[in-house]
């Protein structure tokens, strides 16, 4: 993992984040970023915020997790198996199974990161389309 200072957003300055790599249960390598605010310090929540569909990591999510971060959770972005930085062949498929298991897969990786209060989560934001 390595420190970034990439500007992604207006509120740059109050980020730091390390992009991360993490196997899943298939050996796919998932690519993304963890974030935590400049004011955070010790074990915090955590929040995971992923596209559906086609998006990569770096398409609108900073719009949302911005309020998670000055609220002093981290966040983990990343891109989805075939998408982005992420692994897998073909290249922009959609496996929704795959993006499930995914998602299982980032929650076993917070839940083992040091810095990660997982007595305290952020759950139930899953906007999704519906028919």
């Amino acid at each position: 993992m390595s420190d970034c200072s990439a500007s992604l957003h207006p509120y740059e300055s109050m980020w730091q984040y390390k992009r991360i790599e993490s196997s899943t249960y298939d050996g796919t390598i998932l690519r993304g970023n963890l974030y935590h605010s400049t004011k955070t310090s010790g074990p915090s929540p955590i929040g995971i915020f992923c596209h559906g569909l086609g998006l990569l990591k770096e398409q609108y999510l900073e719009n949302w997790f911005n309020h998670v971060l000055t609220s002093g959770y981290y966040v983990l972005t990343y891109d989805h198996r075939f998408f982005g930085d992420s692994e897998g062949l073909p290249r922009e498929q959609f496996d929704w199974l795959g993006q499930a298991e995914d998602f299982f897969d980032a929650v076993t990786f917070v839940r083992l990161h040091s810095k990660v209060d997982e007595n305290k989560e952020l759950a139930g934001v899953l906007p999704m389309p519906v028919d």
